[in-house]
């Protein structure tokens, strides 16, 4: 009875889990080279993504921006020019003013953060063909564009009709 105690003894010992010797317990015991390295390219293709969203983000805000500064340009010179006489609207014809160089009409300088944006200055005589009253009215079309180095921002048109003799 003693021999069959012994040998029941050191079968238990033999079922022990794998996981709970100290063998495989060394093995196991942090990240392997491979796991490290997927982890970290993971890692760096986010920051990579997030990185790149934020610039075309702050870009097209830039972009915005420089729109909206444009239209308030061309909007500026078109409410200056409804207070100049009709005679003298020709003049101004073929105006243009460069990038950061723009000018009220009575020579105030823009604030800098119109430095990149610049407009030009089209008057045309022209007749308009008022359908309903069936009449045609004389006037000068007056077309402010402001641009910036690569395009066109803001285009604004005003129709002033030319004054009658009382």
């Amino acid at each position: 009875m003693a021999a069959a105690a012994i040998g029941h003894d050191t079968m238990r010992a033999t079922l022990i889990h794998p996981a709970a010797s100290p063998r495989y317990r060394s093995r196991r015991r942090g990240f392997s080279l491979i796991e490290s390295l997927i982890a970290t390219t993971i890692l760096g293709v986010v920051t990579l993504a997030l990185a790149s969203a934020m610039a075309t983000a702050q870009k097209l805000s830039f972009e915005g921006q420089k729109r909206m500064l444009a239209s308030i340009a061309a909007s500026d010179l078109m409410a200056e020019f409804t207070t100049v006489a009709y005679e003298d609207l020709d003049t101004y014809d073929g105006r243009v003013e460069e990038t950061g160089l723009m000018l009220t009409l009575d020579g105030h300088s823009y604030p800098d953060s119109f430095w990149t944006i610049g407009r030009r200055t089209t008057v045309a005589e022209e007749t308009i063909w008022q359908e309903q009253l069936e009449i045609a009215i004389d006037g000068s079309m007056i077309t402010v564009t402001t641009f910036d180095s690569e395009a066109d921002l803001a285009v604004v048109q005003l129709f002033i009709p030319e004054p009658t003799d009382p």
